[in-house]
């Protein structure tokens, strides 16, 4: 075959487009996913939600103890059922959680609403829950699948709802110090840590959405606080906010459990007992 005779080959050309190398594709995002502050639920009208929460806590506060007290047991009755919830679903008992979510949502909400009362009312509705737990352990387990999860769920919601309601009593600037700026810290937690790429992103704009109340209330001198109080109340809620989250996302079955009513209240978890102590420590 002579040279005339071969196939005529065509070349190909390759554009500077089609020969660049392709881009590496851009870093997922994080939305819903766990982390040791817990699963962050973005599905749904949070944002007005949290806003209505937010305006109903403070209409309560500015109301009074027993307005607060009401409100504020509803909260801890709901989040109480919804850690039954999670944790009966997570055990593959779905079907037996009726009762012990009536059982826990009582008790929490009695427990806080006393605390419309005083400190001491308090704290003997906690011993009273305590004993209650016991006694209804042993009666649930006798009709279903014992519920180790009901002490968790009674007590919890309890701790974080009735010094709320406490620091009431000691005035409402404290109150609305402390309502502001856990709900500051929540909102910027939400906005940007939901679909942040990095866990510590929405913890940190909450800290200074904290830090911002904090301003305000020391400007005011909110009673029982001075400036320089006002200030070391702000640093401890700035702490303490995540530090809730994480406590609750311990209790949890596991880090991505979705807890949206019980999620509600974890950021006053350690944070609303904390403060309840500081307004007793400069009050």
């Amino acid at each position: 075959m002579t040279t005339a005779e071969l196939p005529k080959v065509t070349p190909v050309r390759r554009s500077r487009r089609s020969a660049a190398p392709a881009a590496a594709p851009a870093r997922p995002r994080r939305p819903d996913q766990p982390s040791w502050l817990g699963r962050t639920p973005v599905a749904g009208p949070r944002i007005r939600l949290g806003v209505l929460w937010f305006l109903v806590a403070v209409a309560a506060a500015t109301a009074g103890r027993w307005a607060s007290a009401i409100v504020w047991s509803a909260t801890a009755a709901v989040g109480a059922a919804d850690l039954v919830r999670v944790w009966r679903d997570w055990g593959g008992v779905a079907e037996q959680r009726g009762p012990q979510r009536v059982v826990a949502g009582v008790l929490a909400g009695l427990a806080t609403l006393a605390a419309a009362i005083g400190v001491g009312a308090s704290g003997a509705a906690l011993v009273l829950v305590g004993v209650a737990v016991v006694v209804c352990t042993v009666v649930l387990a006798r009709r279903a699948q014992p519920s180790p999860e009901l002490p968790l769920a009674s007590v919890l919601p309890v701790i974080a709802c009735a010094p709320v309601v406490l620091v009431v009593l000691e005035g409402p600037l404290a109150a609305l110090f402390l309502i502001g700026a856990v709900s500051m810290y929540d909102a910027g937690n939400f906005l940007i840590g939901a679909q942040a790429r990095r866990a510590w992103e929405g913890p940190v704009v909450g800290v200074i959405g904290v830090l911002a109340v904090t301003f305000t209330m020391a400007a005011l001198q909110a009673q029982p606080f001075d400036t320089a109080t006002a200030w070391v109340a702000g640093a401890v809620l700035a702490v303490a906010c995540p530090l809730g989250q994480a406590v609750l996302t311990a209790f949890l079955p596991a880090r991505d459990t979705l807890a949206v009513r019980a999620r509600r209240i974890d950021t006053y978890l350690v944070a609303a007992p904390l403060f309840l102590a500081a307004t007793w420590v400069v009050g």
